[in-house]
């Protein structure tokens, strides 16, 4: 992850509004989180806001999200209204609203 994670790097030094960005970005978080880094990856994430390429980082958003339900809860809970408030299938928005009640609850429990 460490070699990928500079290869996006220098991608983003590159092309930092390139039209691949979203994709990008949500590769970047995507490492981040397997590599035991969510907050890194929430803030990644957190500073993507065109809506017009939302949509590629949504499912990332409530992975995030749910990893972060346990450390911080209202983070949590901001990444998971971003997707349930979003024009996405229902079984994501599901996923979402189970976290935004978790992140209620304090609990992360499925």
């Amino acid at each position: 992850p460490r070699e990928a994670l500079a290869l996006l790097e220098a991608a983003a030094a590159a092309y930092p509004q390139g039209g691949l960005r979203p994709e990008r970005e949500a590769m970047r978080a995507r490492l981040l989180l397997e590599g035991g880094r969510a907050a890194e990856a929430a803030a990644v994430l957190e500073g993507c806001t065109d809506q017009r390429t939302a949509h590629v980082l949504h499912e990332m958003r409530v992975r995030i999200a749910d990893a972060l339900l346990a450390a911080d809860p209202a983070r949590a809970r901001a990444l998971a209204e971003v997707v349930a408030t979003a024009k996405v299938p229902a079984e994501l928005r599901a996923e979402a609203e189970r976290v935004i009640a978790a992140s209620t609850r304090g609990d992360s429990s499925p």
